[in-house]
């Protein structure tokens, strides 16, 4: 629709405007849509402007990749798979420049990514190995003690029985460290070892029972001890909590398993912090924030929200104050398993795209400042939280936000950081600390004089250096090696010789290792085809480097400083060419 306008002379987004009229006729049956209008606009703007800017870098590309009349199939798949441009999209920009596109290739290039990708899927989830004989022989799910654990006994050991273990391959468990950690790799990494009965080293330990929360929902897995067997990690796929760690271990053994109690308490204080700033964001900008993703690890959690723009700085100290009021009002925060339709008619929220069976867990802070659907492990009272302190808010794709923030001793950690911070630039600038941002700006004031002063002082000497150029077809042109001179100093050089001293065209080229080109041409031979761009391409192409830019003036670069003077040659060939 939007790009429908475009052909009709619309400049500019142009779907937000008519959101009002929407919303007019739609908000009987949907009420809530007239309060979220401002939010929804900004939204459909946001994303309208984004579209238009990747369509016009698409738009580029395809006009630089259609040769002939012909767009190729790989090509297509390139818009597609790196732009998002749609199929219908890529033929209709096509169409508008003559050209066909190799439809039948497309769809072998996307059907083959399709295969590709379930079949990777499938080879990690259901491939050979431990993890799919384990499957076949319906081990039973492990029982999972964390929930039924006071703070006040995380600490105490716990019996469990050793049902299986896998030896990891070294090779692969490196591999494993490198990578993301996410189910299909930690799958692929289950399915290289070896079920054993018994080993010592790198293992993957399978339990009866254990207190070890394994990695689901953004919160990490704990680590502690199983006798003393090192434990750094635990999964849980499809119910089976898989501990990672290194060690003596046999299978069938009754053994003493103790997670590490007090990083435990440093993630449950960041998901317990989580859940508020959750609501402390919906307090403070609207019921309109959803969830788009969050992480909780012992240092430190993130939030992703949606939300169109960034926060200001009263919006952030806003949230912060709403968090730590709650935590300062030691609220309790319960647990409870009920129904879904039971949780939905308690206000529950749920984070989108999550899988959630009839039965859920529901976490409440209070009798209701927060209520999410959440499995993860969390704190008895909101005062362990201890504080909440945001270290960062920055966009994390259009539309989505991201806060980091850190609780806890991590919290006072963050503001000594910051003090001492404090105290170093006061010390630096011999001032007091309210005083350093009044001394910075006098100390920018004075530098912003000095880079204009040595600005006026450069373009002075560029104007200084004497080119005599060369003639064609009655026209002067400059082609000049200044070894001496920077890419900077060319650019200045470049307006004397083309605004000032009327050359038709030039090019100068700097020193290094990496030398590179500027060229320029006058005004007046745009319309006679001579375009700096275009030369530089060309400069670039015959030097080994690249080359590109405007019509006016353009840079090129060169694979070394051997390619100079054939770089010098192939500019005057071309202007000499355009000229006659």
């Amino acid at each position: 629709a939007l790009r429908d306008g475009i052909k009709l002379g619309h400049q500019g987004a142009l779907l937000w405007e008519i959101a009002p009229a929407v919303v007019e006729r739609m908000k009987r049956p949907y009420p809530n849509l007239e309060e979220r209008l401002p939010l929804i606009r900004r939204t459909i703007r946001a994303e309208e402007e984004g579209f238009l800017a990747t369509l016009d870098r698409g738009e580029e590309i395809l006009k630089s990749k259609i040769s002939g009349q012909h767009l190729s199939g790989e090509d297509a798949f390139l818009l597609y798979d790196s732009y998002g441009f749609h199929i219908e999209l890529i033929e209709d920009l096509c169409h508008e420049h003559g050209a066909m596109v190799d439809r039948k290739r497309f769809e072998e290039l996307l059907k083959a990514k399709k295969e590709r990708e379930r079949g990777d899927f499938a080879a990690d989830i259901f491939g050979t190995g431990p993890f799919a004989t384990i499957k076949e022989e319906k081990e039973p799910l492990t029982e999972f003690l964390g929930y039924q654990i006071p703070i006040a006994k995380m600490h105490e050991p716990v019996e469990a029985r050793v049902r299986r273990i896998v030896k990891l391959p070294a090779d692969t468990l490196k591999a494993y460290e490198g990578s993301k950690k996410d189910l299909p790799a930690f799958t692929r990494l289950l399915n290289s070892g070896t079920l054993v009965q018994e080993t010592t080293g790198d293992v993957a330990i399978l339990l009866d029972r254990t207190p070890f929360y394994g990695e689901s929902g953004g919160q990490v897995g704990d680590a502690g001890r199983i006798d003393d067997v090192e434990i750094y990690d635990c999964k849980r796929p499809d119910g089976y909590f898989w501990h990672l760690g290194r060690g003596a271990i046999r299978a069938g053994a009754t053994v003493k398993v103790r997670i590490d109690a007090a990083r435990r308490l440093d993630i449950m204080r960041n998901h317990t912090g989580t859940h508020v700033l959750q609501a402390a964001l919906r307090a403070v900008l609207g019921q309109t924030v959803q969830q788009a993703g969050s992480g909780v690890d012992p240092d430190r959690l993130r939030f992703d929200f949606t939300w169109p723009q960034a926060l200001t700085r009263d919006e952030v100290r806003k949230v912060e104050d709403w968090c730590n009021a709650v935590i300062l009002a030691d609220l309790p925060v319960t647990k409870e398993e009920m129904s879904m339709e039971e949780a939905k008619r308690r206000g529950a929220i749920a984070f989108f795209g999550e899988k959630y069976g009839e039965r859920v867990r529901v976490v409440t802070i209070g009798e209701s400042k927060s209520i999410e659907l959440c499995g993860g492990t969390h704190l008895e009272h909101t005062a362990t939280i201890g504080q909440v302190k945001i270290v960062s808010e920055s966009s994390i794709q259009r539309g989505v936000r991201r806060i980091e923030a850190v609780t806890g001793l991590a919290a006072i950690e963050s503001a000594r950081k910051q003090e001492d911070t404090l105290m170093k630039l006061a010390a630096a600038f011999k001032c007091a600390p309210h005083e350093i941002l009044e001394r910075q700006m006098r100390l920018a004031a004075r530098q912003q004089v000095a880079e204009e002063m040595l600005a006026k002082l450069k373009k002075a000497g560029a104007a200084s250096v004497e080119i005599a150029g060369s003639e064609i077809h009655g026209e002067r042109i400059a082609a000049e090696n200044l070894p001496d001179k920077k890419v900077e100093e060319l650019r200045d050089l470049m307006d004397t010789l083309i605004k000032k001293q009327k050359f038709a065209a030039a090019i100068l080229a700097s020193g290094g290792e990496k030398p590179a080109f500027v060229i320029g041409v006058r005004e007046d031979l745009v319309a006679r085809g001579l375009k700096a761009g275009d030369l530089a391409k060309e400069v670039g192409k015959a030097c080994g480097g690249g080359g590109g830019g405007r019509e006016l003036q353009a840079q090129a670069g060169a694979a070394d400083a051997s390619k100079v003077p054939l770089g010098l040659a192939k500019f005057e060939e071309l202007v000499r060419a355009k000229l006659g």
